[in-house]
């Protein structure tokens, strides 16, 4: 199945999709709201506002539907701690995903301005989400939230009553996830902290950076100081510890880009990326397996409800019984006072004193048989209604035991995994000393074995000196003198 080509960019810097990225509890709801104020279009038809966040979400609420339903169908969901893996689970079905998206921002988009998309679960999907921008001919554009995820860990167990290490965990997937899907687009990482302290200033950076549209004016100003009230803010991050040893290089590397106004430093976000990676090697099988334990229990409980609806409308059933039987009963009583009274007069010479008595017998027959019917009735009924639900509370605490006993198991794995990895990061940090110690003892040896070599070079050549005989000066000999003499003497002689 393949994505629909891209239509032609809409012209101008306001053909754009601005996407507000981040972890849940980061700021991304108050930034949305402050974009619109600065000209950017949310959609209609948004989630409504909740006791947690009482300024609201503006999120669409269709892209939450869509999200979720793309979660689901990669087997994952909005708290999945290895979201950054969700998108390469999709398959043939992204295709179809992108359409449906696409298909959502023409909606919203129908001008070719900067609308405004916000959903936390899009951390997990922003490939998907741009290529769905560009099918419809606009450009994404990412405004990234970045808080300290001591901080967000507090609200999620707050809200959520999710562990803090599973928070934190969730934080680190998501901002990878986000970084990696937007790597190469117009972007701009923003400090959750700068923003709230200095709004104004910020939404300049962000309208300078991303276009769409966006503009800061003094009304706006005045708009967003008066919308960003210091009491949204429930949990500040002191002197926080990690539960993982990678936290801290994410948060830094995060907090360096909004800083300087810069890319997010890839090579000092890859050694989290993989380790990521591979504890979602080892910690997936076992939550699948989890999943898969507690896969029925949302139907247990339906039912287990259903069941007990039954068994109210049931006690209705033998309420109207019971007063059915009462009614019998007083209808039998009065046929035998009346068989009574028909007896008495038959014992005087009446006629018609035989014929009540045998009306009467008959009427306290039928009432007896009524009574006895309906008890019937109601005992099949309600020892049926009460087996089937001691069957299904029966199975509803067995899967609740499982899925107890399943969480404890993965806490379990998760813990030793934890400790795993650090006593491998300290290993392998070990190892990486010990390398660099036996690097810098081959370069010594190195340098010592050279010099070592012209030493003996040197040695070679003076021995090779020493050990070759001098040459001496020819000497002539007393007869060679003579010799040369007669000579002379010759050739004078011949003159």
């Amino acid at each position: 199945m393949s994505v629909p080509r891209s239509p032609a960019p809409r012209s101008g810097p306001d053909a754009a999709v601005i996407f507000v990225g981040g972890m849940h509890r980061s700021g991304t709801s108050a930034m949305a709201r402050a974009l619109a104020l600065c000209g950017g279009r949310l959609p209609q038809k948004l989630v409504p506002p909740a006791p947690d966040n009482p300024e609201g979400y503006w999120e669409p609420a269709d892209m939450v539907a869509l999200n979720d339903e793309i979660l689901a169908a990669a087997g994952s969901r909005w708290d999945d701690v290895f979201l950054h893996q969700v998108e390469g689970r999709l398959g043939r079905r992204r295709a179809g995903f992108i359409r449906r998206a696409a298909d959502l921002i023409r909606g919203l988009d129908r001008e070719g301005r900067g609308a405004v998309l916000k959903d936390p679960r899009a951390a997990a999907l922003p490939a998907l989400w741009n290529a769905a921008a560009e099918a419809v001919g606009l450009e994404p554009r990412h405004v990234l939230l970045v808080r300290h995820p001591a901080e967000v860990a507090a609200s999620l167990v707050a809200r959520e009553a999710m562990p803090p290490a599973k928070a934190e965990l969730l934080w680190v997937a998501s901002m990878l996830a986000l970084e990696q899907g937007t790597r190469g687009r117009r972007r701009l990482v923003v400090d959750h902290d700068a923003f709230l302290a200095a709004p104004v200033p910020t939404l300049e950076a962000v309208a300078a950076q991303l276009g769409g549209g966006l503009k800061v004016d003094a009304r706006t100003a005045a708009g967003v100081t008066a919308f960003l009230k210091p009491s949204l803010r429930h949990h500040r991050a002191e002197a926080a510890s990690f539960h993982w040893p990678h936290t801290a290089a994410v948060l830094d590397a995060f907090r360096a880009a909004a800083r300087d106004g810069k890319e997010p430093d890839a090579a000092a976000l890859r050694p989290a990326r993989e380790a990521l990676d591979a504890l979602a090697t080892l910690m997936g099988p076992q939550l699948q397996e989890l999943r898969a334990q507690v896969h029925d229990r949302p139907e247990l409980l339906r039912r287990l409800a259903e069941t007990i609806d039954e068994n109210g409308k049931l006690r209705d059933i033998a309420n109207a019984f019971h007063g059915r039987m009462e009614a019998a009963e007083r209808r039998a009583t009065e046929a035998t006072a009346a068989r009574l009274e028909a007896e008495r007069r038959a014992a005087r010479p009446d006629p018609g004193g035989l014929a009540d008595l045998g009306a009467a017998r008959a009427e306290a027959i039928r009432a007896r048989a009524l009574a006895a019917e309906l008890g019937e009735a109601l005992d099949a009924r309600t020892a049926a209604f009460e087996a089937e639900r001691a069957a299904l509370t029966g199975q509803l605490t067995a899967q609740m035991a499982i899925a107890e006993a399943a969480g404890a198991r993965a806490e379990r794995i998760a813990a030793d995994l934890a400790g795993q990895l650090q006593q491998a990061v300290a290993e392998r940090d070990a190892h990486a000393a010990r390398v660099a110690e036996l690097e810098q003892a081959l370069d010594d040896a190195l340098q010592q074995t050279t010099a070592a070599r012209d030493e003996i070079a040197a040695l070679a050549a003076a021995l090779a000196a020493a050990s070759t005989p001098p040459k001496r000066p020819r000497r002539r000999g007393v007869i060679g003198l003579a010799r040369s003499l007669k000579r002379r003497l010759d050739g004078a002689g011949a003159g």
